[in-house]
């Protein structure tokens, strides 16, 4: 498909179309996708459930590191993480089935996510002239990778209560939020029971119609990645690409259930500022709309334009997540 749309105006528009109104696409027939996520994401949840020392010394192993405190024993996910190199040198390597580790097959896995990623902000830049989404994308030289397991009710200690869950809001294994970088690349998850064997697949992932307010859950076709527009993408387009509202839910009559994905996030760099890049006839720079879901600050809030990628990430991650965050000791 993204093939055809450098050629075809029809499967452009179809792309943008779905990109400014859902938010998403889903991408299929990417190479070595299946055998590379069938054999890392499972490992999330072995490193997850390692010992202190044990993970840390395989991680320092295999180049990962952590972005959330792994130490408490009550957390609600375990993430693994690496900045990958968006260079497309990387991306034509094919992975030797035998020999790869986990840090190996975590990089594999995350070149052919960039290379989605990527070609996508290309049909982008084509259908709405001015836009440089690929070019901002490159622009970055690192993408960030996020090797995730959420944890299942049975793994965290001490176990929830089951009376204060529905209180604390913690039927979420991550709260409503939107993703605040360009475009995010996602695999399709896969669910582990408390025996460690593969289980049933369960609609965890759910998002909201920024137009409509419908909210409706997403699952991932087989053999295919799930492309999302990020808050600054939407910001560059004049909101002709809109970020989903999106959250993880745990399925409650699986208690037991772990879920274990694969995330790539690619991001402008750093001094990167965050203006409308396309001509606009209304005037509006964001398209921000009505903010529905009160978890969630206000796009208004965290962005002022011409502002740096650093300066929104900072306010943005403020005010979800900081002291006096809205979110804040509720992920």
């Amino acid at each position: 498909m993204l093939e055809a749309a450098a050629s075809d105006v029809g499967v452009r528009e179809r792309v943008v179309r779905a990109l400014g109104g859902a938010g998403m696409i889903a991408v299929r027939n990417v190479p070595g996708l299946e055998y590379l996520r069938s054999v890392l994401l499972p490992q999330a949840r072995t490193l997850a459930l390692m010992p202190d020392l044990d993970r840390k010394s395989v991680l320092k192993e295999n180049l990962l590191g952590s972005d959330v405190p792994l130490k408490r024993k009550d957390r609600l996910v375990s993430s693994f993480v690496a900045q990958l190199p968006v260079s497309r040198s990387e991306i034509d390597r094919t992975p030797d089935q035998l020999v790869l580790k986990t840090g190996e097959l975590f990089r594999h896995l995350g070149y052919r996510l960039i290379d989605v990623g990527v070609r996508v902000a290309r049909v982008c830049d084509t259908a709405l002239p001015g836009l440089q989404l690929e070019k901002t994308i490159l622009g970055s030289q690192t993408a960030k990778g996020r090797l995730i397991h959420y944890h299942s009710e049975c793994e965290r200690l001490p176990r929830p209560d089951p009376a204060q869950r529905e209180l604390s809001g913690s039927e979420f294994w991550q709260q409503w939020h939107y993703d605040y970088g360009v475009l995010t690349v996602l695999t399709a998850p896969v669910y582990i029971n408390a025996s460690g064997s593969v289980g049933q697949s369960h609609s965890s992932l759910v998002a909201m119609d920024s137009w409509t307010g419908s909210v409706t859950a997403v699952n991932i076709p087989d053999g295919s990645v799930l492309v999302q527009v990020g808050e600054a993408a939407q910001i560059f387009s004049g909101g002709k690409l809109r970020a989903t509202a999106h959250c993880v839910v745990k399925p409650q009559l699986d208690p037991e259930a772990s879920r274990e994905t694969f995330v790539v996030f690619l991001q402008p760099a750093w001094d990167k500022a965050l203006s409308c890049q396309v001509a606009l006839e209304d005037g509006d720079e964001t398209g921000s709309g009505d903010n529905r879901i009160s978890v969630i600050p206000p796009l208004e809030t965290r962005w002022k334009k011409g502002c740096t990628f650093a300066e929104f990430s900072k306010q943005t991650t403020g005010q979800y997540y900081g002291s006096k965050g809205i979110q804040s000791n509720k992920t």
